[in-house]
């Protein structure tokens, strides 16, 4: 099994983490939040990195923003239409976590 170059693992999670800081009203997440969260995400990650590859115009650091956005039920996601051939499914792996942060 290939897995993705460490700089895609990075950009979704530096956006993934700058999105729900935003989606907190720009409030830091606490070690604890923050340790939970990057588990969440690297889970999602490798669950997903290779549709990213496979979905036209989309970048990791999108896959990380709309993971937020999708998984805490806050803001346009995966079901917004950018992601026309993996949205949907997508969306289902993302809706498995936790919505709480």
């Amino acid at each position: 099994m290939n897995l993705p170059p460490t700089e895609y693992t990075q950009d979704f999670l530096k956006q993934y983490l700058e999105t729900l800081c935003w989606l907190n009203n720009d409030k830091k997440l606490t070690k604890a939040q923050k340790t939970i969260q990057v588990s969440h995400a690297m889970s999602f990650f490798y669950r997903c990195w290779y549709y990213v590859e496979h979905e036209p115009g989309q970048t990791f650091s999108q896959l990380g923003h709309d993971f937020a956005n999708t998984h805490t039920k806050q803001g346009a996601g995966f079901w917004d239409g950018d992601w026309p051939v993996y949205g949907e499914l997508l969306t289902k792996l993302a809706n498995s976590y936790p919505e709480e942060f």
